[in-house]
């Protein structure tokens, strides 16, 4: 059997293009009638009895960390195959999202690769109230949290988190409608745009958790987030329209009418303006104000239908603009 540097180097690079694509198989319908593989997100003022958006409890896929560190050429041939896949935008993490009869599902599909980083030490606030961090080295934080992490699980993970930042540059969300769907307008006011909160949930998940339930390694930057908005499926299995002779007049749908997918693909856009507009006061949304943090997080969103790109909102971006004229306005 010949071994990997036995092939030409177009065939370990196809390897490592399988590699880096490879992804978890997409969830069906049926996976979704089983409550207990299935965990809450929280989403307030939602409480654990009323909840319309869980995460699946599977792993998510591994990184392609250890392979990178099988030896020095694969490294570097691993690398020169990471970068030309994210010239063309295929490097991206991957979740999907099953939306049926108001139940949002998130599965992680693919992590291929996170980049974790230093935290700037001449940043301050970094290591307040932490004693351990004043102490133990980076390196010697981490030696520690590797020995005792089974016995101690995740109590000193902080600690190691002040040294580091996680950091997903691309994330993706492919957002799959099932015709089960109750329409949009039939909705009561405290269900709609209830997919572009699910969406803000899970991705508060994401930075509180990690890509991994077991671990909670948190994630502390996404550079950008793709919503990937999937029409309708299972069209062919829906029942036909009834004829005009038998119908009723009061139901006839106007041709100007938004279809489904398009006023999931508005909410999507409208909520983060939602958020831009929550303040600290009482009149504001709840909600909005409960996920303004992910202004910081998120440096870029955009929203697509079937891949094709909607809309592209700045978010960090435009928060740090903002920040500087008002820290110039203060000065004067």
């Amino acid at each position: 059997m010949p071994q990997l540097f036995d092939l030409p180097r177009e065939l370990r690079d196809l390897i490592y293009e399988e590699i880096l694509a490879s992804s978890a198989p997409l969830p069906t319908l049926k996976d979704t009638r089983y409550p207990f593989n299935w965990c809450p997100l929280k989403q307030p003022p939602r409480g654990l009895t009323d909840y319309d958006c869980v995460i699946s409890f599977q792993e998510a896929p591994p990184t392609c960390a250890s392979f990178l560190a099988c030896n020095r050429q694969i490294n570097v041939e691993m690398m020169h195959a990471i970068k030309r896949e994210k010239q063309k935008g295929q490097m991206c993490a991957l979740m999907d999202c099953v939306v049926n009869d108001q139940m949002h599902h998130f599965t992680w599909l693919a992590v291929p690769l996170v980049k974790t980083e230093k935290k700037d030490a001449s940043k301050p606030m970094a290591c307040k109230d932490t004693p351990m961090s004043k102490v133990i080295s980076s390196w010697a934080t981490r030696l520690f949290h590797a020995g005792t992490s089974h016995i101690l699980g995740n109590n000193i993970f902080p600690a190691y988190s002040l040294h580091f930042t996680t950091v997903i540059e691309r994330l993706r969300i492919d957002i799959r409608l099932f015709d089960s769907s109750p329409p949009i307008s039939t909705l009561s006011d405290s269900h709609r745009n209830s997919t572009a909160w699910a969406i803000c949930a899970a991705l508060s998940h994401i930075f509180d958790n990690g890509p991994d339930l077991h671990t909670a390694r948190r994630v502390d930057f996404i550079g950008e987030v793709v919503l990937n908005l999937v029409p309708q499926a299972n069209v062919s299995n829906a029942s036909p329209p009834q004829s005009p002779d038998n119908a009723n007049d009061s139901l006839f749908v106007p041709e100007t009418e938004a279809t489904p997918t398009e006023l999931i693909r508005n909410e999507l856009v409208e909520v983060w303006n939602r958020i831009w507009a929550a303040d600290d006061f009482p009149t504001s949304e709840l909600r909005a104000r409960y996920y303004r943090f992910l202004l910081e997080k998120i440096n870029r969103v955009r929203i697509c239908v079937n891949g094709k790109t909607f809309r592209t909102r700045e978010l960090a971006a435009e928060l740090e603009r903002g920040r500087a004229e008002m820290r110039r306005i203060q000065m004067r």
